[in-house]
Order: structure tokens, then sequence, then C-alpha cells
């Protein structure tokens, strides 16, 4: 999507964070690094992407967030979506 489209987006409807339990995402860790690369990302963004997602969270619009909770929900990952 265009920055500024994005951006007004943003303006919009404000940001989500996502967050997952360290400890018990530890164990599906391989399963949700494939689902980050499945989404695009490569191995060293995956790698970032879980070290976020198990620290303080990856944050985006609600529906960005939403749709990489479902797919990280599908590999096995409780997840946490939150306002910004």
């Amino acid at each position: 999507m265009p920055g500024i489209v994005r951006e007004a987006l943003i303006a919009r409807v404000g940001l989500v964070r996502l967050q997952a339990d360290p400890a018990a995402s530890g164990r599906l860790r391989v399963r949700l690094l494939a689902a980050f690369r499945k989404g695009g990302a490569t191995i060293s963004e995956a790698a970032g992407a879980y070290t976020a997602l198990t620290g303080l969270g990856i944050t985006g619009t609600p529906s960005e967030m939403k749709l990489l909770a479902d797919r990280l929900t599908a590999a096995g990952a409780t997840v946490l979506l939150t306002p910004r």
C-alpha cells in the first residue's frame, strides 16, 4: 500500500500491537518462522519478526495485524491484539 494511503489509514483507525507469549511460542518457533516466510519475509526478516512478536510486539494497522494474527493462530500460536 502506498505510504500516503497507509498514513491516512493510521490517522483514521490507529495502530494495534500483536504479541505472543515467549514461553508458549518457543516450541512453535519453526512453525511461526514458516508463517512469516509464507507471508513473504526473508529468513532474516522472519527471525526479526519472531523476536519482535515474542518481545515488545509487532505494530500495524488493525487489518494488517488481524491478518497476521490469523496466520500465526493457524500455525498454532496464541496471540494478543491490543490498541496502541
